[in-house]
């Protein structure tokens, strides 16, 4: 394990188990396996897209900004994943209660958390009344990664604060410069 990763470890590990564990239900297992999706590369891209379809008809530039923010930032996620090399909780952790298994073996960052928060904080710029509704969806994906067994809770603070990251510096940067290059 990375020496990254160690230092968080025992607070990381009490936290996951208490959320993997102690907050189980049927309900629950059913609405975290749904919300995890808004997370998932389909529905980000989807929506990403739809965005970008949508600004180009409405004068918006929220699709671009979500694009960008999201091929940023998981370029960052996917590369740290294969550098860090940190296990999965459920490959980890012995009880970890999960589901199917993703197909990827690495824990940190989280993708799914980092896809979720690439959407919702273009959105809640673009249309700030949808701040709370967004921003919460986006937290709940966070939160069903944990219950899940799929990633700690420093993951899913890594995945936020990647995005955060490059949709309040890089991103916008990224949008002026093709712009320019297209007048």
């Amino acid at each position: 394990m990375n020496g990254i990763t160690k230092i968080f470890s025992g607070p990381d590990r009490h936290i996951f188990s208490f959320i993997n564990h102690n907050l189980r239900c049927g309900p629950l297992d059913r609405f975290m396996s749904a919300a995890t999706a808004m997370g998932s590369t389909g529905f980000s891209v989807t929506t990403s897209l739809i965005l970008l379809a949508a600004g180009r008809i409405y004068g918006s530039s929220v699709g671009m900004d979500a694009c960008a923010t999201l091929v940023l930032s998981q370029t960052a996620v996917q590369t740290l994943k294969r550098l860090i090399d940190r296990p999965r909780p459920f490959i980890a952790i012995e009880n970890t209660i999960f589901m199917k298994p993703p197909a990827c073996r690495y824990s940190f960052p989280s993708g799914h958390t980092c896809a979720a928060f690439a959407v919702a904080l273009p959105i809640a710029t673009a249309f700030p009344f949808t701040t709370p509704l967004v921003l919460a969806a986006a937290c709940i994906v966070g939160v069903s990664r944990i219950y899940l067994g799929f990633h700690y809770p420093t993951d899913v603070l890594a995945g936020f604060a990647i995005t955060a990251y490059a949709h309040s510096h890089i991103t916008w940067r990224l949008i002026d410069f093709f712009q320019g290059m297209m007048i």
